[in-house]
Protein backbone atom coordinates (compact mmCIF):
# COMPACT_ATOMS: atom_id res chain seq x y z
CA UNK A 1 0.00 0.00 0.00
CA UNK A 2 2.70 2.41 0.62
CA UNK A 3 4.08 1.49 -2.82
CA UNK A 4 1.66 2.83 -4.27
CA UNK A 5 1.99 6.61 -2.40
CA UNK A 6 5.91 6.31 -3.20
CA UNK A 7 5.27 5.79 -7.08
CA UNK A 8 2.50 8.30 -7.70
CA UNK A 9 4.56 11.04 -5.36
CA UNK A 10 7.28 10.02 -7.76
CA UNK A 11 5.50 10.66 -10.62
CA UNK A 12 4.35 13.91 -9.84
CA UNK A 13 7.58 14.97 -8.99
CA UNK A 14 9.22 13.52 -12.43
CA UNK A 15 6.46 15.33 -14.39
CA UNK A 16 6.94 18.05 -13.22
CA UNK A 17 10.66 18.22 -14.30
CA UNK A 18 11.77 19.31 -17.70
CA UNK A 19 12.79 16.84 -19.99
CA UNK A 20 16.31 16.38 -20.00
CA UNK A 21 16.73 16.68 -16.18
CA UNK A 22 19.61 14.72 -14.03
CA UNK A 23 18.37 13.90 -10.44
CA UNK A 24 19.88 11.63 -8.28
CA UNK A 25 17.97 9.01 -5.99
CA UNK A 26 18.06 11.24 -2.81
CA UNK A 27 16.37 14.24 -4.33
CA UNK A 28 13.09 11.50 -4.50
CA UNK A 29 13.84 10.27 -1.04
CA UNK A 30 11.46 12.40 0.71
CA UNK A 31 8.51 10.73 -1.06
CA UNK A 32 8.09 7.00 0.87
CA UNK A 33 10.57 4.35 2.25
CA UNK A 34 14.15 3.63 0.53
CA UNK A 35 12.29 0.14 -0.57
CA UNK A 36 9.71 1.70 -2.16
CA UNK A 37 11.49 4.83 -3.80
CA UNK A 38 14.05 2.39 -5.42
CA UNK A 39 11.13 -0.11 -6.60
CA UNK A 40 9.00 3.15 -7.77
CA UNK A 41 12.25 4.41 -10.03
CA UNK A 42 13.32 0.82 -11.50
CA UNK A 43 9.31 0.50 -12.87
CA UNK A 44 9.57 3.98 -13.98
CA UNK A 45 12.83 2.73 -15.41
CA UNK A 46 11.47 -0.14 -17.47
CA UNK A 47 8.26 2.03 -18.51
CA UNK A 48 10.59 3.93 -20.34
CA UNK A 49 9.63 7.15 -18.35
CA UNK A 50 13.10 7.41 -17.22
CA UNK A 51 16.92 6.13 -17.95
CA UNK A 52 19.30 5.01 -15.40
CA UNK A 53 22.16 6.93 -16.10
CA UNK A 54 24.63 5.43 -12.99
CA UNK A 55 23.74 3.82 -10.15
CA UNK A 56 21.21 5.87 -8.05
CA UNK A 57 21.48 9.00 -10.88
CA UNK A 58 18.87 9.20 -13.46
CA UNK A 59 17.21 11.30 -16.27
CA UNK A 60 13.76 11.87 -17.24
CA UNK A 61 14.16 11.49 -21.07
CA UNK A 62 11.88 9.44 -23.17
CA UNK A 63 13.50 9.24 -26.61
CA UNK A 64 16.91 8.04 -25.06
CA UNK A 65 19.15 9.99 -27.76
CA UNK A 66 21.32 12.11 -25.36
CA UNK A 67 24.37 12.05 -24.29
CA UNK A 68 25.10 13.23 -20.71
CA UNK A 69 28.97 14.42 -20.21
CA UNK A 70 30.85 12.56 -17.28
CA UNK A 71 31.17 15.28 -15.20
CA UNK A 72 27.15 16.05 -15.31
CA UNK A 73 26.69 12.78 -13.89
CA UNK A 74 29.43 13.20 -11.46
CA UNK A 75 28.29 16.47 -10.30
CA UNK A 76 24.67 15.01 -9.65
CA UNK A 77 26.38 12.47 -7.77
CA UNK A 78 28.55 14.12 -5.66
CA UNK A 79 26.05 16.92 -4.73
CA UNK A 80 23.30 14.13 -3.30
CA UNK A 81 25.47 13.40 -0.84
CA UNK A 82 26.39 16.88 -0.13
CA UNK A 83 29.83 17.16 -1.87
CA UNK A 84 31.22 19.65 -4.21
CA UNK A 85 33.36 18.98 -7.46
CA UNK A 86 35.56 20.89 -8.47
CA UNK A 87 37.74 19.65 -11.44
CA UNK A 88 38.50 16.45 -13.55
CA UNK A 89 42.26 15.40 -13.24
CA UNK A 90 43.90 14.38 -16.33
CA UNK A 91 45.83 12.75 -17.18
CA UNK A 92 45.64 9.71 -14.98
CA UNK A 93 48.53 7.37 -14.67
CA UNK A 94 48.43 3.74 -14.63
CA UNK A 95 48.83 2.40 -11.07
CA UNK A 96 50.11 -0.72 -12.01
CA UNK A 97 52.89 0.01 -14.71
CA UNK A 98 53.26 3.55 -13.48
CA UNK A 99 52.91 4.54 -17.28
CA UNK A 100 51.84 8.48 -17.44
CA UNK A 101 49.30 7.74 -20.38
CA UNK A 102 45.46 8.35 -19.51
CA UNK A 103 44.13 4.94 -17.45
CA UNK A 104 41.39 3.10 -20.18
CA UNK A 105 37.66 3.36 -19.55
CA UNK A 106 38.71 5.47 -16.42
CA UNK A 107 37.55 9.48 -15.03
CA UNK A 108 39.03 11.55 -12.25
CA UNK A 109 37.17 14.39 -10.51
CA UNK A 110 38.30 16.30 -7.26
CA UNK A 111 35.87 16.66 -4.90
CA UNK A 112 34.98 18.07 -1.23
CA UNK A 113 34.36 15.06 1.39
CA UNK A 114 35.55 11.50 0.92
CA UNK A 115 36.63 9.59 -1.72
CA UNK A 116 34.43 7.19 -3.73
CA UNK A 117 33.97 5.99 -7.09
CA UNK A 118 31.11 4.89 -9.35
CA UNK A 119 30.58 3.44 -12.96
CA UNK A 120 28.98 4.37 -15.97
CA UNK A 121 28.79 1.48 -18.08
CA UNK A 122 32.00 0.17 -18.61
CA UNK A 123 33.37 3.27 -17.02
CA UNK A 124 34.76 4.01 -13.50
CA UNK A 125 34.24 7.44 -12.03
CA UNK A 126 36.68 8.44 -9.36
CA UNK A 127 35.69 10.97 -7.01
CA UNK A 128 38.92 11.87 -4.97
CA UNK A 129 39.07 13.82 -1.83
CA UNK A 130 41.15 17.07 -1.23
CA UNK A 131 41.62 19.27 1.70
CA UNK A 132 39.55 22.34 1.55
CA UNK A 133 42.39 24.33 1.30
CA UNK A 134 43.27 22.52 -1.81
CA UNK A 135 39.46 22.40 -2.87
CA UNK A 136 39.44 26.27 -2.73
CA UNK A 137 42.66 26.49 -4.88
CA UNK A 138 41.60 24.08 -7.49
CA UNK A 139 38.31 25.91 -7.29
CA UNK A 140 39.32 29.54 -8.31
CA UNK A 141 41.74 28.15 -10.41
CA UNK A 142 44.83 29.70 -8.89
CA UNK A 143 46.06 25.99 -8.37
Amino acid sequence: MRNRGAISMIRRYITLLPEGKIFSTQDVLQFGMRAAVDQALSRLCKGEKLRRLARGVFVKEESGVSEYSDMDIAKVKAESFGRKIATLISPVSDPLTGDANRVPNTCTFLVSGHSSKFRIGDKTIHLKSVSPRKFQLVSNGAG
